[in-house]
């Protein structure tokens, strides 16, 4: 009788240590399962994050290169539109029979030193826009097409003075208009002009300070 109980008691004991070994190879099959499914998810969320920094790299280059490229062709733009109105303004002046003696001389001379000025003006923005690109980031912009820009802005403000004097004796209205006309586009030609030369000068180079020192 008492081997019975010993027997029952030993099965007894078997059973239960083997449920217990059951619960906790369950609960750490279930831990395993959740650590590897946190760890998955990590992972997933680290690999978006990499993946929307560098979307979000790509959209800030992209934006930036966009708005260059606007403002570049948006100045250009604006040159181009400044110097045909300059163009039509001088032509009318030219070809005008009201214009006689000496006051007749001195508006036909200012449109023709401004036809010269506008051939130098669309020269000098085309060695700013063909300067290899490259040589832009290394030394900066072309400081001499800077420079000669600057001083046919002058030239203008100096014949902006001179025609405001000259209005003031023509007797013709279309004259006056014209005039009036060839004021007003290098006014707005020297103000885009401005932007042109302060846009170059704070784009980024290498060693643009260098190549100043030697400007």
């Amino acid at each position: 009788m008492m081997r019975i109980k010993i027997l029952s008691l030993i099965i007894l004991a078997s059973l239960l240590s083997t449920c217990t070994f059951a619960k906790g190879s369950n609960s750490q099959g279930q831990q395993n399962v959740s650590s590897s499914s946190k760890q998955e998810q990590d992972n997933s969320s680290s690999e978006s994050d990499v993946s929307d920094k560098g979307d979000n790299q790509q959209i800030q280059v992209h934006t930036q290169q966009q708005t260059e490229d606007e403002e570049k062709g948006g100045t250009n733009s604006n040159l181009s539109e400044h110097a045909s109105s300059v163009a039509k303004y001088v032509q009318n002046l030219l070809n005008s029979t009201n214009l006689s003696g000496g006051i007749g001389d001195q508006v036909r001379e200012i449109a023709r030193t401004q036809n010269q000025s506008q051939e130098e003006i669309k020269k000098q923005i085309n060695n700013i826009e063909n300067k290899n690109k490259l040589l832009k980031f290394l030394f900066g912009t072309n400081y001499d097409a800077l420079r000669t820009m600057q001083q046919e802005m002058e030239q203008n403000q100096e014949r902006v003075r001179t025609l405001l004097q000259l209005k003031d004796q023509v007797v013709g209205f279309a004259e006056k208009q014209d005039i009036q006309g060839l004021i007003d586009s290098l006014n707005n030609q020297n103000v885009t002009l401005q932007d042109k030369i302060t846009n170059e000068l704070g784009k980024f180079s290498l060693l643009g300070w260098f190549s100043k020192l030697f400007k």
